[in-house]
């Protein structure tokens, strides 16, 4: 089927200046991110070949990708703490080149990036034994400008979260070791806050709490593990007892019930088999007794007298079956309700 569709070059002609356009503009913004300097566009202009060449187009894409270069620049010297003085080096470096520099651009983004710089380095200093005095110091020998208030901000916050993280590991099943930690800070490179006490304490409390519940005290029972009471305060110490008591004896009933699950199964599959040859057994019974050619003679009465012995004798073990039975989902259910008791129980 043929295409139908009216010619339209002016249309055609419009997209086809627009994606050439892009195409060079593309080109242009590559050239400049490289840090090739702006007469790379003569070298583009003569290899273009038979692609019309734009120069408006690649000088755009040029300056945009020009300016991510010195962004570039500034972000990664700033990024690895190196002084802002480095940029005369970029500056005498890119004059020998020919390549435009973009000074602002540089500086926009190293004042930015040196904060980030700053706020790493203090999150790993709070607890390697530097302080903000000795990274003043630091910052000066190197010529780095030092953003101090970003600095010391995280620093306290990374020492805070430090704390908060020591009182919660020490809270779940280890004795309170606030005065111990303190005293140990300056030779564990760490730092003492006035905030540190309440945070290391805030958060012990709430996890001893949650250590000293019945509730977890249950599952520690459950596992037999080991379980320091002597961390639980007078008034959690009786119901933490209880806790692990009922896991031990939730867990040995659970035990008795998963048994007699085992057994419940194992006795319905073998009654069925059972019930499967009485059936049998019955269909041949019955299919000799509608079967008036059968020959009435001994052999055939052994024959009859020997399946009605079977069929009482298949029909007895299914009753004490059914006997037994029931007796282990008595059971099962006896397990169960002790089960929903000793939960009801926590």
């Amino acid at each position: 089927m043929k295409n139908k569709t009216p010619l339209n070059p002016a249309a055609y002609e419009a997209g086809w200046q627009s994606g050439n356009a892009e195409y060079w503009i593309a080109i242009g913004d590559q050239d400049g991110v490289a840090g090739r300097p702006s007469n790379s566009e003569l070298e583009r202009q003569q290899a273009a070949g038979e692609i019309t060449f734009r120069s408006d187009a690649y000088r755009q894409g040029w300056d945009r990708g020009n300016t991510a270069y010195w962004t570039r620049m500034g972000t990664e010297d700033a990024h690895n703490g190196v002084s802002d003085k480095q940029f005369f080096e970029h500056q005498k470096q890119a004059n020998l080149k020919g390549l435009l520099v973009r000074e602002n651009a540089y500086r926009t983004a190293w004042d930015k990036e040196i904060v980030e710089y700053w706020k790493r380095t203090a999150w790993a200093d709070a607890t390697n034994g530097w302080d903000v005095y000795m990274r003043r110091v630091d910052a000066r020998k190197r010529d780095v400008k030092f953003a101090e208030a970003e600095y010391q901000a995280m620093w306290e916050q990374r020492l805070r979260q430090y704390w908060t993280d020591a009182g919660r590991d020490d809270g779940f099943g280890k004795p309170n070791q606030l005065e111990q930690r303190m005293a140990n800070a300056r030779n564990d490179k760490l730092f003492v806050l006035p905030t540190t006490k309440e945070d290391y304490m805030q958060a012990w409390l709430a996890e001893n709490a949650r250590y000293c519940s019945p509730q977890n005290a249950f599952e520690f029972g459950r596992r037999s593990a080991y379980y320091a009471l002597n961390v639980c305060n007078a008034v959690m110490v009786g119901r933490a007892q209880h806790g692990y008591a009922s896991g031990e004896r939730y867990e040995n009933v659970m035990r008795e019930r998963v048994r007699v699950e085992r057994d419940l199964s194992s006795m319905i599959e073998r009654r069925r088999d059972v019930e499967d040859r009485l059936n049998r057994l019955e269909r041949d019974i019955k299919r000799d007794r509608d079967n008036k050619d059968r020959p009435k003679n001994d052999e055939n009465a052994k024959i009859d007298k020997k399946r009605e012995q079977e069929r009482d004798d298949l029909s007895r073990t299914i009753r004490d079956f059914n006997r037994k039975i029931d007796d282990l989902q008595m059971w099962r259910m006896r397990y169960t309700d002790q089960l929903e008791s000793i939960m009801r129980s926590l």
